[in-house]
């Protein structure tokens, strides 16, 4: 996605802060840029004390940049929505909210090198394992083409070389764990969070601490289970007709800025910003100055 790819003549605010991101994660060619060298990441990969280490902490940065677009993808896509659109824009908020939580996960300022790398380790031994187990379900699902086309030589050596990148990083001094859980075969420390308490996390972070939990709320309309529909519509709109009462689709200004735009925008710059000043602090402050100008036009 190129940086010019999204604008338009009146930008929203979702829209701005999408281009916002994009100017910082890719270059004037819509390449990817590369992690800073003076940056703390690069410091980080540099210090790494074995190979493995120095390889998945270096490769974290095209895992958050692939985040980080996520996020400017849904807040573009955010941008073309208001309060008479509610459903759609809670299945994008809540999206973005997850890219948001992983990306704050992984480049929380907070935490020390090590750790980041055995988070990134966490990352790769997830995605490892959903990538063999898709092949399973597959060969479940289509047992003749499975069969002819190999599928259980190719299950056998993905399960065999997760084992051994797991037994790898554990060398490094990491602890390993092994367990029946999908999504957690092999685990390197502590297990990852889960995403209701990640997002969770992050909403906390950069917007403060709500009275519901959002991610509940957005999980509940986006799987229109419960009275998870029921609150995106406008109450007061309300029409008397022969048939009976008839409400309005849609949620009022309120709603919308608290369910969606405020905590949407503070989650996208937040945890944006922090990847930012990881791997590219030398374009920190202007992003951050785009951020506010964007925040006083809303105002």
């Amino acid at each position: 996605m190129g940086v010019d790819s999204v604008r338009t003549s009146e930008n929203g605010p979702f829209l701005n802060v999408a281009n916002a991101i994009l100017e910082v994660i890719v270059d004037e060619s819509s390449i990817q840029r590369k992690v800073e060298a003076g940056s703390r990441l690069a410091s980080e990969i540099e210090s790494s004390a074995t190979d493995i280490e120095q390889h998945f902490i270096a490769e974290l940065a095209n895992h958050c940049a692939m985040l980080a677009v996520a996020i400017a993808d849904s807040c573009s896509a955010l941008d073309r929505l208001g309060p008479e659109l509610p459903f759609s824009a809670v299945v994008l908020v809540r999206g973005l909210m997850e890219s948001a939580a992983d990306l704050h996960w992984l480049s929380d300022p907070k935490i020390k090198g090590r750790e980041r790398t055995r988070r990134a380790f966490q990352i790769y031994l997830r995605q490892h394992e959903t990538e063999v187990r898709q092949l399973e379900q597959f060969a479940k699902r289509f047992p003749d083409i499975a069969k002819k086309e190999h599928f259980e030589k190719g299950i056998t050596e993905g399960w065999e070389s997760l084992k051994v990148t797991a037994n790898e990083m554990a060398k490094a001094g990491h602890d390993l764990r092994v367990s029946k859980k999908p999504g957690e075969r092999y685990c390197i420390g502590t297990s990852k969070p889960s995403i209701s308490d990640l997002v969770d996390g992050v909403i906390i972070e950069f917007h403060g601490k709500t009275s519901l939990n959002l991610y509940s709320k957005y999980s509940a309309s986006a799987h229109v289970e419960g009275v998870g529909l029921g609150a995106l519509l406008n109450l007061t709109d309300v029409v008397e007709t022969p048939e009976g009462v008839r409400k309005g689709y849609g949620v009022d200004e309120q709603t919308w800025r608290g369910l969606v735009e405020t905590p949407g925008l503070r989650v996208a710059c937040g945890s944006v910003a922090e990847w930012i000043e990881l791997a590219y602090p030398s374009l920190h402050r202007d992003f951050m100055t785009k951020i506010r100008q964007t925040s006083k036009e809303r105002h």
